[in-house]
């Protein structure tokens, strides 16, 4: 399993440039809207990044709001468990810089608001992560199911040094996912 190596506490998620692990982007405390795609483009989001310290090569895009330099590029968008150590990633494209605040998390931090692109992120795919983050998916054979509709969390299947703490994996089938024991 990979970690960032700058985990803190509270932070849940990550970003990482894609051309440079070396170039990590920064924490944030939430982030609302990874899984919930734009109307009428499947794959964009506009996700709002709360608790944030932006680093590497993201504060010159947040200097920068409004303008084509906003843009910081593809990147890992990383989902991290309560140690810091990442349970999954997205790989997400044209991330961009839309808006920037102060954020009520602490001093220092800012909250963002990003466009970026990302088809793997399912709409439905919160919960389970939500699970497995706090250590409450701890057995095989466990099914969700939102408003009675099947989830597909599409989580990359790593092998097993890559598992979730609990050694469970996702497995997605056509109209479900079967979380099982890796290895």
């Amino acid at each position: 399993m990979r970690t960032s190596g700058l985990g803190g506490e509270g932070q849940k998620y990550a970003l990482t440039s894609d051309k440079d692990d070396s170039d990590f982007w920064g924490f944030a405390h939430e982030a609302e809207g990874l899984f919930t795609p734009l109307p009428g483009e499947e794959g964009a989001r506009r996700v709002h990044l709360a608790g944030c310290l932006p680093q590497g090569g993201l504060p010159r895009c947040v200097d920068h709001v409004g303008s084509r330099r906003a843009v910081a590029g593809n990147a890992w968008f990383e989902l991290l468990d309560g140690d810091g150590a990442t349970m999954g990633s997205y790989f997400v494209n044209e991330v961009t810089v839309i808006d920037v605040k102060p954020s009520a998390s602490g001093v220092g931090l800012v909250d963002l608001t990003v466009t970026l692109w990302c088809e793997n992120a399912l709409p439905g795919a919160e919960r389970p992560w939500e699970l497995v983050r706090t250590g409450r998916l701890n057995h095989t054979g466990m099914w969700y199911e939102p408003a009675n509709q099947w989830a597909c969390p599409a989580w990359p299947v790593w092998n097993c040094t890559n598992a979730s703490p609990s050694g469970l994996v996702a497995v997605n089938c056509p109209s479900r996912s079967v979380f099982q024991r890796c290895c």
